[in-house]
């Protein structure tokens, strides 16, 4: 008798089934109990696994797939990792270059660096829009959140690549590196157009993805990222900035407000919280550097 108090219950308790006659098939020491009860809840409200396609493309069935092994294990939210300095991998109708320039690399690319064993080769690949809604659709069956993630403002080389109105022309193109090497990979809040691109596509993926929760990136900007552009500089100077970080901040509190309007929570990785950081009401951090960095968000009063 398997009974429940909600449908994700019912799922939950059927795997719990399901994995009991797997292991009554697969070993012939186990014996499925005769008698005995099982009640269980989950630990964590927040199951989740993180998916990084663009370092290395994963194909829309190997998603499908992952989505399927998390739904075994039950896990409840499925966490896209779907751009980066090495590839844009979310169909963009508005910006069809950041699939078209962005989603590959290569030796015969100049300035994208093959890495992570992908080899010299052009390699990568994107996911269509109906595509993307497939996945969010199969996972929801499985009770799966699916949360996209977009890097911003670093891990962004793709993008200046494939769209390079994005570029202040007067910033020397070597004028800083992050810590992968990229040059010159932000999005710099200085140019108008950064935030009018961004507005764009977080409305088309918000259509894709229902989730509350939308990830923003704001990891590992270099520390002197835009301090040679003319443009940034003087939009420091006008906003009595001082520093890549309260620059940073700036930005990111744009982005937060974009979101806000659109019913969603900003996520994104510690350094949020850098240079003054986003307000923490409706902001959810990940602290990816240390346990003790998620402690100190906490009392800073970051989800």
């Amino acid at each position: 008798t398997l009974t429940a108090s909600t449908e994700a219950g019912r799922r939950y308790g059927l795997l719990s089934l399901a994995q009991m006659l797997h292991g009554a098939f697969a070993e012939a020491k186990f014996l499925f109990p005769a008698r005995g009860q099982i009640t269980d809840a989950p630990r964590y409200g927040w199951r989740g696994c993180h998916l990084d396609v663009s370092r290395h493309f994963w194909s829309f069935e190997q998603v499908c797939r992952v989505v399927d092994l998390l739904a075994w294990h039950k896990f409840n939210l499925f966490h896209w990792h779907l751009t980066d300095d090495e590839g844009w991998r979310a169909e963009i109708l508005a910006f069809p270059a950041l699939t078209q320039a962005g989603a590959h690399r290569g030796d015969d690319l100049v300035g994208m660096l093959p890495q992570l064993g992908d080899g010299p080769a052009r390699s990568g690949g994107f996911y269509t829009q109906d595509q993307m809604r497939a996945v969010v659709a199969h996972a929801g069956g499985l009770g799966i959140e699916v949360m996209p993630e977009i890097e911003t403002p670093g891990h962004a080389a793709c993008v200046m690549a494939a769209l390079p109105f994005l570029v202040d022309p007067d910033e020397p193109p070597l004028s800083y590196f992050p810590v992968q090497g990229y040059p010159n990979n932000s999005w710099n809040p200085a140019i108008p157009e950064t935030f009018t691109v961004l507005e764009t596509i977080i409305d088309e993926l918000s259509l894709i993805f229902p989730s509350r929760y939308f990830h923003i990136g704001g990891d590992e900007v270099a520390r002197n990222a835009w301090l040679e552009s003319p443009k940034a500089r003087v939009l420091m100077q006008r906003e009595g900035l001082s520093g890549t970080f309260e620059l940073q901040s700036w930005f990111l509190t744009r982005i937060k407000a974009m979101l806000s309007q659109r019913d969603k929570v900003l996520v994104g990785w510690n350094e949020v919280a850098h240079g003054g950081g986003v307000p923490p009401e409706d902001t959810l951090l990940m602290a990816w550097e240390s346990p003790e960095v998620g402690i100190e968000l906490a009392k800073q009063g970051y989800d």
